[in-house]
């Protein structure tokens, strides 16, 4: 009797415990609800009110620049003295050479030519300015120019929009997770506050990021080296043409040379062939030919001497 009542005093904890567990779960989710009912409303006063302001147009501007010169150490010294006295920062270089074409000569050049390759950041209120400086001819011959914009406008609007929601978010869930007394409650409220707070850092960054973008433009410049420029002037004179015609003359004789030997490299087997089957006929078959005196399949009759044969043989059958 003692042991019935002990297992039926167990089986009542049991269900007590299993009761508490389940209203402690259900009473946790009205507060995670409740927190995210906040946010909702949050971002709807938010978007209404966004709709019903006008904020100043947010654009990205963009432009790419691409110069020549026939003087490229000068004019690399004076782009980059521009840039340095001004607000402009380079965020990449890139500075490589190569061979060109040359029409005179119609020939690849062993000379290499500079190029010089630079990303610029710019606030966007020196744009426009340090543009004009770019295009003015002042520092290379302008060979191309673009220029493009983007409006961001609604992006920036709805991320400030949706980080109002997350932060109102993240302060209440705050507020219960100090209310909370259960473990259960305290457990689910900080698994909801630690991904409001992953969603809003992600948030932050690409706010960072487009806010960057608008408050300082892009610039690609290109600045290349040229042997001559397309409204005149060129880094050759007459004599440099005629050294460079003489340089090219020997190039390619030395070329014609090289050649040469590599050719009879190549034929030189057979060269060395044909020589052996010479010594085997002289010194060894045209002597035994001669010992048992049959006539040399290889040698050449004489014209006249065939004609007289022919001729004595006629007379014989005669």
């Amino acid at each position: 009797m003692y042991k019935k009542l002990m297992m039926l005093m167990l089986a009542t904890v049991a269900l007590v415990g299993c009761g508490t567990d389940s209203t402690s779960y259900q009473e946790t989710q009205p507060y995670v609800r409740e927190a995210e009912q906040m946010a909702m409303d949050s971002s709807t006063e938010q978007t209404q009110t966004g709709q019903e302001t006008t904020d100043t147009q947010a654009l990205i501007y963009t432009a790419s620049v691409e110069l020549q010169t026939i003087t490229y150490e000068e004019t690399k010294a004076a782009l980059l003295e521009a840039i340095e006295s001004g607000t402009a920062q380079v965020q990449f270089q890139d500075e490589y050479t190569q061979t060109y074409y040359d029409n005179r000569t119609s020939s690849q050049s062993d000379e290499r030519l500079y190029t010089l390759s630079l990303t610029l950041r710019i606030p966007q209120d020196d744009f426009e300015p340090f543009l004009e400086t770019l295009t003015n001819g002042e520092i290379g011959e302008l060979l191309s120019t673009s220029r493009g914009s983007q409006d961001v406008t609604m992006s920036i609007r709805d991320l400030d929009i949706r980080l109002e929601s997350i932060n109102a978010r993240v302060e209440r869930l705050n507020e219960l997770l100090d209310e909370a007394q259960n473990i259960s409650d305290i457990i689910e409220i900080q698994n909801s506050l630690d991904a409001a707070i992953l969603e809003r850092d992600q948030l932050l960054a690409e706010q960072q990021h487009l806010n960057d973008q608008v408050s300082r433009s892009t610039i690609t410049v290109t600045l290349r080296e040229v042997l001559e420029l397309e409204e005149g002037g060129s880094q050759r004179s007459f004599w440099d043409d005629l050294v460079r015609a003489f340089a090219q003359t020997g190039y390619r004789a030395i070329d014609v040379l090289q050649q040469g030997i590599l050719s009879l490299i190549f034929i030189l087997p057979y060269l060395l062939f044909i020589v052996i089957f010479y010594l085997i006929y002289r010194y060894i078959i045209k002597p035994v030919f001669k010992a048992v005196g049959l006539r040399n399949p290889f040698k050449r009759k004489n014209k006249k001497k065939a004609i007289d044969e022919e001729v004595h043989t006629n007379d014989k059958l005669n």
